[in-house]
């Protein structure tokens, strides 16, 4: 969700279900004149297709060119970026979606690249993303990331800087499973925090009902990358 001062409305994307049988997944966008809500939602999706490649909306409005953005992306497909319309109800004329992020890159939490967030930081785009399986017995998940000097890249993940093969700054340790799916905001110091969400390990570890837990991380740049500072 962001604020729109020109049209002086909140604007929220969000994923959603086709009630047909053809359609799989679809993104709608939604507008309300606080933040709370509610929200009306626009009659027509954005963007719609099979399965649920079409979920995890981030909206971003260039710090640089102040073009409107989003970010989207899932289903063993590319996480894209492109250009929105004014009004935000459609993409703009003559746009064209840009594969950022690519599956099967790296050879850890590569088979699926999903949840979308970009932060702009001295003059780059860094882009995390998170893969491959957040949920279930074989829950594997973690958050990664990408950089740019533009936000449609071409993006440099973590790995091909590090030769390691895994561009993860966030994964599994002894309290918790699959962290993932983040976002990230600033607190009225000015620390950056990184929301997401991930299981307790002792639950996993007792075969419990699966709870994902809502947790947030300090989060600094430093050498040029993101690091997520742990404090337990």
């Amino acid at each position: 969700m962001l604020y729109d001062s020109a049209i002086k409305q909140y604007v929220l994307f969000y994923s959603a279900e086709s009630d047909d049988t053809i359609t799989g997944k679809c993104i709608g966008v939604a507008f309300s004149s606080v933040p709370q809500g509610p929200f009306k939602p626009h009659n027509t999706p954005l963007v719609s297709g099979e399965g649920f490649v079409n979920i995890d909306p981030m909206a971003l409005v260039d710090p640089v060119s102040h073009k409107k953005l989003l970010y989207w992306g899932s289903g063993f497909k590319p996480i894209k970026v492109q250009e929105i319309a004014a009004d935000w109800l459609s993409f703009k004329p003559g746009s064209v979606a840009t594969n950022v992020v690519l599956p099967g890159k790296d050879k850890d939490y590569s088979i699926l690249v999903e949840g979308a967030w970009v932060d702009y930081h001295q003059g780059k785009y860094y882009l995390y993303y998170s893969g491959d399986n957040c949920c279930g017995d074989r829950a594997k998940y973690a958050v990664m990331v990408a950089r740019a000097d533009n936000p449609f890249g071409p993006f440099t993940r973590l790995s091909e800087i590090t030769g390691t093969g895994n561009s993860a700054i966030l994964e599994k340790d002894s309290m918790w499973l699959a962290p993932g799916h983040n976002s990230l905001f600033t607190d009225n110091t000015g620390q950056l925090w990184m929301a997401y969400h991930a299981v307790i390990q002792t639950e996993a570890a007792a075969h419990a009902p699966f709870r994902r837990v809502m947790c947030i991380n300090p989060v600094i740049y430093k050498n040029g990358w993101p690091v997520v500072e742990k404090k337990y």
